[in-house]
């Protein structure tokens, strides 16, 4: 019985694990491109789960734009699935530097995170998505885990 319930406590304290891969410098603008098949409500439920989560999130704003620029810094650009494999659901892309040479306790900073997301997505991938687009890597967490 002992066992089984410090199984049961390490499974839980694991579901809640959060493991940042990368962080944000500066703090990014959120840009909803216009093929974005999310809406600005549905970005900003995902900002107040994470808050929820206990992430220290900042985001300068949150814009509906005529065109997503590639070349944009310190942003978190939402579009629709341009180049999203056939057997993921979503994908997200992160432009990413370090200072200094690369070892064991380098900090990855993010330049500019790409969300793409297609029509009709289930809120959990969504929120995984944004997840990456704050610095959040693959882990036990309930929504951060690799495969849904």
């Amino acid at each position: 019985m002992t066992i089984l319930l410090s199984i049961l406590l390490i499974s839980a304290s694991q579901a809640k694990e959060l493991v940042f891969n990368y962080n944000w410098e500066n703090t990014p603008s959120i840009e909803i491109c216009p093929d974005a098949n999310v809406k600005e409500e549905k970005i900003k439920e995902a900002i107040e789960f994470w808050k929820s989560e206990g992430l220290n999130i900042n985001v300068k704003n949150i814009k509906l734009v005529e065109a997503c620029n590639p070349n944009s810094r310190n942003v978190i650009q939402i579009m629709g699935d341009r180049d999203v494999k056939t057997y993921e659901y979503a994908a997200t892309v992160i432009d990413w530097y370090y200072y200094g040479s690369k070892d064991k306790n380098t900090v990855y900073y993010i330049n500019r995170a790409k969300v793409q997301i297609p029509e009709e997505t289930q809120d959990k991938i969504i929120f995984h998505e944004i997840g990456h687009a704050f610095g959040l890597g693959h882990s036990h967490h309930e929504v951060m885990y690799a495969y849904h």
